[in-house]
């Protein structure tokens, strides 16, 4: 393995330092031919070293460590290359004859360490763009595919956010992983997103489900949900559409843990949306005023008289005086006569004319009401 250490720290100084690379004699004694050959021998003996190493070693430790030691030094040197290509004196013939075959050598090496030592390999390092960049044609063209077949719109934009992602962030190896998942499962699903209602939400939990976290992405589907609700002016409906909301993503079984959980972010917004609504629910039905029913006071049977106000009026007078009818309070016991009776003129007897009368019997009254009680005595004797 030293020869392969010695290898990655030669390469690494004529990055770092691109006016004295020792490559440039390769173009000047015309020898880059025969120093990619060995490049490429290169790759075939240190890959069949670590094999053999690694099942002649049993300590664990060791193997961990020299896995590693060649995967961030591959790392390490794709990023370098990527970022000083441009300084080299011979650009042209070091990018075609030395930068490339480089690149591809690390890429396919960090691929074979991933490969052949999943125990061992550091999922969790950024994977080094130019590995990346091949990657990324894929997925934008197996997005972009998906959302020419998508009606809706909340679905296209949430992909078309998900490709800028995907264009612009950098990804471990285990997010690239995941990544790719993500893509063939939503590839595979451009049939099903033509037939459901929500594609939307199918897209959500599929990114739910892999983990895939991005502040924008996060930030557009609570957009996409808040409008959905504020769309929705019955209040205990809104909590019923954040219930189901939940309860969809709740249901999301994720496929590995992660530093930031879209499934936990996503649940604690909910969350705190349901204890909005709850609150704005309670407060308003509190503040209701209960609709009192008033019910009109039963009908009363009016009983018809043949007599006037003013004879009806002599007539309890006379009742009271003579304790034929016993009370407190005269003016209650007159209402309650002028709301049961009606007169010999009218259907209604006014209670304050009533009141009037009794306590003011004129002598006419008094004459025929008096007449009234003799016919009335009359009639019992017969």
């Amino acid at each position: 393995m030293l020869h392969l250490i010695n290898y990655f720290e030669t390469v690494m100084s004529n990055i770092k330092n691109p006016e004295s690379c020792t490559y440039k004699s390769l173009f000047q004694d015309q020898k880059v031919l025969e120093a990619n050959i060995d490049f490429r021998n290169l790759y075939q003996k240190a890959t069949k070293e670590l094999l053999e190493f690694s099942i002649h070693d049993s300590r664990p430790k060791v193997i961990r460590n020299r896995i590693l030691t060649c995967q961030y030094y591959s790392i390490n040197i794709l990023k370098q290359l990527h970022e000083n290509a441009h300084h080299c004196a011979y650009k042209r013939l070091c990018l075609k004859h030395i930068i490339v075959p480089k690149i591809n050598f690390h890429m396919e090496f960090l691929m074979f360490l991933k490969e052949q030592f999943p125990h061992y390999f550091d999922n969790e390092a950024l994977i080094p763009l130019p590995l990346f960049r091949k990657c990324r044609i894929i997925y934008s063209h197996r997005l972009q595919t998906v959302i020419k077949q998508l009606e809706s719109s909340s679905a296209t934009n949430l992909l078309e956010i998900f490709i800028t992602d995907v264009n612009t962030r950098e990804y471990s190896f285990c997010e690239c992983d995941s990544l790719k998942e993500i893509i063939n499962i939503i590839y595979n699903q451009t049939d099903k997103f033509q037939k459901t209602e929500d594609s939307f939400l199918v897209i959500v939990k599929t990114l739910v489900a892999k983990c895939l976290y991005a502040d924008s992405i996060f930030n557009f589907i609570i957009k996409e949900f808040s409008s959905e609700i504020k769309t929705i002016n019955n209040p205990s409906l809104a909590i019923k559409q954040l219930k189901y909301l939940s309860k969809e993503i709740n249901q999301v079984a994720e496929s590995r843990s992660s530093k930031i959980s879209l499934k936990q972010v996503l649940i604690n917004w909910i969350k705190q949306e349901l204890n909005y609504y709850k609150y704005s629910f309670h407060v308003a039905d509190s503040a209701k005023i209960p609709e009192i029913s008033v019910q009109s006071p039963p009908e009363t049977i009016k009983v018809k008289t043949n007599i006037t106000v003013g004879q009806m009026a002599c007539f309890v007078h006379q009742l009271i005086e003579t304790n034929i009818i016993e009370t407190d309070n005269k003016k209650e016991t007159i209402k309650m006569f002028s709301t049961v009776f009606t007169s010999k003129n009218s259907d209604s007897i006014s209670e304050k004319s009533l009141i009037n009368k009794f306590f003011n019997i004129d002598d006419k009254a008094a004459e025929t009401t008096k007449q009234l009680f003799l016919d009335l005595f009359k009639s019992i004797r017969n």
